[in-house]
């Protein structure tokens, strides 16, 4: 989800990039993104679930809520800055492991509010194309340590349209287990959303696609509804 913007300079730093990458946006914002998310692995027959994410933009960071299946909700905030691990990932509805439609379809909650654009910057790699789009690419490491991801980032709107996960196993060739590639935009009023997107890794993909999106400014009023009650925080 972006309020894109045109871009001024092509050969920024790759600090001076992933700075506007990372920025708040102009003004406090807010969108909600109802869906539905498909997981495909192989020899089993394809599921299907109900999604809705959920995010307001504020000066200082993002909040957002996962909501889905019904059973599963999660909040995520995601200050504008990088460093330490400062992404925060609260259960609202507490399922068991094994009923997790979210890890079973690949996803983590924090895929869909791309918080690894705030992982540490490690170097940049050569330029590369992503679906016609021409892209920098940067290698970032998790504040944890335990793993990079090559992340491609889009020259004109300083939206990442690709991005690989890559576990720091020594001694193992660097290959990327899991993917996330953006395949569809979409623009309403002043707002451009990504409304469509896929996760694969061996084996596996999850391809989700949002309908009837709503966004506006929270100067004009933040629905009561953006985030669902759930029984936990009612």
């Amino acid at each position: 989800v972006s309020t894109l913007n045109s871009a001024e300079d092509k050969e920024l730093t790759p600090e001076l990039f992933l700075e506007k990458v990372r920025k708040a946006p102009a003004k406090e914002s807010w969108v909600i993104m109802p869906g539905e998310a498909i997981h495909r692995r192989a020899e089993k027959e394809s599921e299907k679930s109900p999604i809705r994410l959920a995010i307001r933009f504020t000066p200082d960071r993002t909040l957002a809520q996962i909501y889905m299946n019904e059973n599963e909700a999660y909040i995520i905030g995601q200050p504008y800055s990088s460093g330490e691990k400062n992404t925060t990932i609260i259960p609202e509805l507490k399922c068991p492991p094994n009923q997790t439609v979210l890890a079973n379809f690949g996803l983590r909650p924090e895929d869909l509010t791309l918080s690894f654009i705030y992982w540490n910057f490690v170097k940049e790699l050569e330029n590369t194309s992503v679906r016609g789009r021409n892209c920098r690419v940067f290698v970032l490491a998790d504040p944890d340590g335990k793993e990079k991801i090559n992340v491609c980032i889009d020259y004109e709107y300083f939206f990442p349209l690709k991005a690989e996960w890559i576990k720091n196993d020594i001694g193992k060739v660097a290959s990327p287990y899991r993917t996330i590639e953006v395949t569809s935009f979409k623009k309403e009023s002043d707002f451009w959303f990504v409304d469509g997107f896929v996760i694969y890794g061996p084996g596996w993909k999850t391809k989700i696609n949002f309908s009837d999106v709503s966004a506006g400014f929270s100067s004009d009023g933040v629905p009561e509804s953006l985030f669902i009650k759930t029984i936990e925080n009612r």
